[in-house]
C-alpha cells in the first residue's frame, strides 16, 4: 500500500517564508491615504544596519499618531511585519523577537510635514550580524497599521538585499 509522504522540512520551511513574503506584498497594495510611508536601508549606520522611515502627512490638516503605531517603535501590535531570510542555498529564515516596549504619547504631523525614525535590525533579529558574516540576507517588510485619529496610513512594503559583510583583516 502506497503512503503519502509529506514534504521535507526544508521545502515546508521555504514554503512558509514564501507565504510570508506574499503576505507582505499583498498588504502593501492599498489605496492612497493621508499619511504616506517611505523607507530606505542604511547599512553603514554606526549601530549596524537600520531601516530609516519617513511618514508624511499628505492631508491639509494636522494629524496625531500614537507613537506605538510608528514602524520604528518596535512593538508587535503596530502592523509592522519583518522577515529576514539567509540568501544562498540555505534560505533559512532568521528568528525575529518582539521586544516589550511601551511607547507613550503622540506625534503631531502638520499638513505636508514629515517625521522620521529608524529601526535597528539587530534589535529585532539578533542573529542578523552573524548571518551577514556567512552570506547575503534578504529582508522583507510590510507596514499596515491601524487607523489613528480617524486618518488612515498608507500600507507599504518591500524588500532589501543586505550584502555579506567581510571580516576586516
Amino acid at each position: 500500500m502506497a503512503r503519502y509522504k509529506s514534504p521535507s522540512s526544508k521545502v515546508a520551511g521555504r514554503t512558509g517564508w514564501f507565504a510570508m513574503v506574499l503576505l507582505c506584498f499583498a498588504l502593501s497594495w492599498h489605496a492612497h491615504a493621508a499619511i504616506s510611508v517611505e523607507s530606505a536601508l542604511e547599512e553603514s549606520a554606526p549601530e549596524g544596519a537600520v531601516i530609516a522611515f519617513r511618514l508624511t502627512n499628505d492631508s491639509s490638516r494636522t494629524v496625531k499618531i500614537a507613537r506605538g503605531l510608528a514602524p520604528w517603535s518596535g512593538t508587535a501590535w503596530n502592523g509592522f511585519l519583518l522577515l529576514a531570510v539567509e540568501g544562498g542555498a540555505t534560505q533559512k529564515q532568521l528568528r525575529r523577537i518582539y521586544p516589550i516596549v511601551d511607547p507613550v504619547g503622540f506625534f503631531e504631523i502638520g499638513p505636508r510635514e514629515s517625521i522620521r525614525g529608524t529601526l535597528r535590525l539587530s534589535t529585532l533579529i539578533p542573529s542578523i550580524d552573524s548571518a551577514l558574516r556567512r552570506g547575503d540576507v534578504i529582508l522583507f517588510w510590510s507596514y499596515h497599521p491601524l487607523k489613528s485619529d480617524e486618518i488612515e496610513i498608507t500600507s507599504n512594503g518591500g524588500w532589501f538585499l543586505l550584502k555579506q559583510q567581510r571580516e576586516k583583516q
